[in-house]
């Protein structure tokens, strides 16, 4: 594929040759849909960052790798509201090595109360209320562990950048002045971030003067107080109530700079429902920017912005999973509110109970039902497991079974790395490449015919625990009797370490020993997942049947996969036994092998296992 250098004609974004959309009119060439629809897009540029901020993303030295190494951390220093999730704390995800941003269920962020609790150290907002060198020793006194002198300057540059501070200084004293006077009083930040003042019980709405230098136009939404409003002080009754933290609403404007602050230190509006497209050819019903379309447009690299997001390293992970997470909230509150649109009656059986005398309306419970068309959903899985078991009744039983695992060691991946960073800190690249190669790898499989006639498919993609997206597909041919035979499945699979006689040979040879050779559980290492529940002192194969026994000929069972030939050639090569710090080494030879097409591991350079469906038990 090369280098990223094709450019958008419209927002300018970086793109690979391969991402070229095909059968665009004229008007659109040179333009592309992922980025900016065509152009349709229109939307800010992130500025350039301030100093030192600037400095600290951008260069090598020490003290800015430390940065941004601890990043996390220091953008939760001067976060302006909190965030809440659940940890992913499944077997492997906080072992040694990769280190990864994952959460199970909803992602919340929330905004606390102006002045902390008595007995209570300020967080977050409230830090910003005092005197800038309280300030920093109150974020000092966080986080003992980081620089405090770079921590003043941080807090020097956001107070002369930052237009929330301003805001949450105006809504401090306001609060303070009219709590005297109103009983009841909400001081909120509205979608336009405007300060808005709601007195009496009707709740009577007012603006508050803020400086000029804070002011943002933004379309309005709606004239009355609404949902997506931030509550930044309330009193009731006279009393202020202890509520702790209340949720932001993902829609609004300032849901994401509110949080990401050394993402957005001026304070960048984030999506909302006033963003449009633009719609220059006039076939578009639908005018309302989606929250995918703008994410989209902010993870792409460009030739006239910053790339801010991009290197940004572990919150750069925290701020996809938290966009991923605000695009699912949204989807799934439009169903909630739209029951009767996708006319759920029909799922539960409402009209059925009502038909029923003998039962107590009270005890009948409403849930919302989720469509097949929500991706992730039950309705959905079932409806692809139906597909998936039409395709068995019609085709038979499938001939393939491949898996195919993103490479981080891909060229197009390394070379589009920006200094000092890895793959797993540019979880857009790794995407969008393996996306590219799996294209490739299924044109070479239906139109190619690598393995023969193609009849159909079933494929499925999920990420690995260390971040890497992975294939799996069930593939349908139309085969003969000779299909199972030994001597036909060894002509595109192999077991076997390759030999080494031709430069092609030694590639392949380096592509096999690095991506297609089980060495987790070598030596007995019961730290290995595929080790796991077993005692290396007794069981001397892990769940996955490795090392296996050397075989002169590939044999076929009648249910499961063939046992492919393994002879015992001689090849072999060592590697440190893992978890051993170096101090031990292995032999690995054919026996670890994972079964693999010479063709497709040649053209990839990854993770691609190919084995062969003896039944439907396989």
């Amino acid at each position: 594929m090369g280098r990223m250098y094709l450019i958008c004609g419209k927002c300018h974004a970086l793109h690979w040759q391969d991402e070229r959309p095909l059968n665009v009119t004229r008007a659109k060439a040179g333009t592309f849909e992922a980025c900016c629809k065509h152009g349709d897009v229109i939307m800010e540029r992130m500025r350039a960052l301030p100093e030192p901020l600037n400095t600290l993303m951008t260069c090598q030295d020490s003290q800015s790798r430390l940065f941004r190494e601890h990043i996390r951390r220091w953008n939760a220093l001067f976060a302006f509201t909190s965030i809440r999730f659940n940890a992913d704390d499944r077997t492997g995800a906080n072992r040694q090595g990769v280190q990864l941003f994952q959460i199970h269920g909803r992602l919340y962020h929330q905004q606390g109360p102006l002045v902390p609790p008595a007995g209570l150290d300020a967080l977050y907002s409230q830090i910003y209320l005092f005197d800038p060198v309280l300030a920093a020793e109150a974020r000092s006194a966080r986080a003992p562990t980081l620089d405090p002198v770079l921590i003043a300057s941080i807090a020097q540059m956001l107070q002369a950048g930052s237009p929330f501070i301003q805001l949450y200084l105006t809504a401090r004293e306001q609060f303070a002045q009219l709590s005297e006077q109103e009983p009841n009083l909400h001081i909120i930040l509205d979608p336009q971030l405007s300060l808005i003042v709601e007195t009496g019980a009707d709740l009577r709405r007012e603006n508050l003067p803020t400086a000029n230098e804070v002011a943002m136009i933004l379309p309005e939404e709606y004239g009355r107080g609404g949902f997506r409003d931030i509550v930044l002080a309330e009193r009731i009754n006279g009393e202020i109530p202890n509520r702790g933290f209340s949720i932001i609403n993902p829609n609004h404007a300032s849901y994401m700079p509110l949080h990401y602050v050394l993402l957005c230190p001026c304070g960048e509006p984030g999506w909302h429902w006033a963003r449009t497209l633009l719609n220059e050819d006039g076939n578009r019903q639908n005018l309302r920017m989606s929250q995918r379309a703008f994410y989209r447009f902010r993870l792409h690299t460009r030739t006239d912005e910053p790339a801010t997001l991009m290197r940004s390293q572990r919150l750069f992970q925290q701020f996809v999973v938290d966009a991923w997470a605000a695009c699912d909230q949204n989807k799934l509150n439009w169903l909630r509110t739209n029951q009767a649109k996708i006319r759920t009656d029909l799922y539960n059986g409402l009209a059925d109970v009502l038909q029923r005398c003998d039962v107590n309306m009270d005890e009948v419970g409403r849930r919302v039902v989720l469509p097949s068309s929500y991706v992730g959903g039950d309705r959905f899985m079932q409806q692809l497991y139906q597909d998936s078991m039409a395709l068995v009744r019609h085709f038979g039983k499938p001939s393939l079974f491949i898996t195919f695992t993103a490479n981080p060691k891909w060229t197009e991946i390394q070379d589009e790395l920006l200094p000092g960073q890895t793959a797993i800190d540019r979880p857009d690249l790794v995407a969008r490449v393996f996306n590219l190669k799996l294209r490739d790898l299924l044109d070479q499989i239906k139109h190619k015919q690598v393995f023969g006639p193609w009849r159909g498919w079933v494929w499925t993609i999920e990420y690995q625990k260390c971040g890497l997206p992975h294939l799996h597909l069930l593939l349908f041919l139309q085969t003969d009797a000779q299909f199972l035979t030994p001597t036909y499945i060894d002509r595109f699979i192999s077991a076997e370490l390759p030999t080494e006689d031709d430069i092609i040979g030694q590639r392949m040879r380096e592509i096999i020993q690095t991506t297609m050779v089980h060495t987790q559980c070598v030596e007995g290492n019961g730290n290995a997942l595929c080790m796991k529940d077993l005692n290396p002192a007794i069981v001397t194969t892990c769940h996955k049947g490795y090392p296996y026994t050397f075989l002169e000929e590939t044999t076929i069972p009648e249910n499961g996969y063939p046992q492919y030939r393994r002879r015992n050639t001689g090849r072999s090569f060592i590697i440190p036994v893992p978890g051993s710090g170096g101090t031990l080494t292995a032999v690995i030879d054919n026996r670890r092998v994972v079964p693999y097409s010479p063709y497709l591991s040649l053209r990839y350079n990854a993770h691609i296992n190919v084995e062969v469906c003896c039944s439907v038990q396989a």
